[in-house]
């Protein structure tokens, strides 16, 4: 799943499993480095509407 714009090589690709975050690759997306990690290393389900969805800050992505 996608985040942002692959034709401006502005976007973060996301992978899950289960719910959980457990890869991203980041292109020319500035300050996602850390709450990407968070998200990782948290092991929380993410909600995939809110991960792919600009308007919402990676912060608020997960379920619950």
């Amino acid at each position: 799943m996608i985040r942002g714009d692959v034709e401006r090589r502005e976007f973060i690709a996301f992978w899950l499993d289960g719910g959980r975050l457990t890869a991203a690759m980041n292109v020319n997306v500035r300050e996602s480095t850390e709450p990407i990690q968070e998200l990782i290393s948290s092991g929380a389900q993410v909600d995939a509407g809110r991960l792919t969805n600009l308007d919402v800050p990676l912060t608020h992505a997960t379920i619950g």
